[in-house]
């Protein structure tokens, strides 16, 4: 969720960038008034998206908190784990044939 709002954050960055073009556009006569209000209207709705996504992050973590009985003014950093394939697996396999040494491996993933 965090790289979710980080990727708001550029989008919207980027949305400014864009209304700024097309109003120097505008005032030049370029472009219709339309245009600079599409831009504004796209702009408004990725701060929406942006503060919704910050918002569901604040519920998650409360959630988090909750089911972990901590305080609710205690933080929480989220580190994320580093993982690395296992070198028997090759990524080149055919899908059956790694389902298959699953099953021979753990005979529980049968169907």
């Amino acid at each position: 969720m965090q790289e979710v709002i980080i990727a708001n954050q550029e989008q919207i960055k980027s949305s400014e960038k864009q209304l700024e073009l097309a109003t120097l556009k505008f005032d030049a006569g370029a472009i219709a008034e339309s245009e600079v209000f599409k831009i504004k209207s796209q702009k408004a709705s990725e701060e929406l998206n942006l503060l919704t996504n910050q918002n569901n992050l604040t519920d998650n973590f409360v959630a988090l908190k909750q089911l972990m009985n901590m305080p609710l003014e205690k933080e929480i950093v989220l580190v994320k784990p580093i993982l690395l394939l296992d070198q028997k697996v090759t990524l080149d396999e055919d899908p059956y044939a790694l389902a298959k040494k699953a099953v021979e491996i753990n005979p529980a993933y049968s169907m």
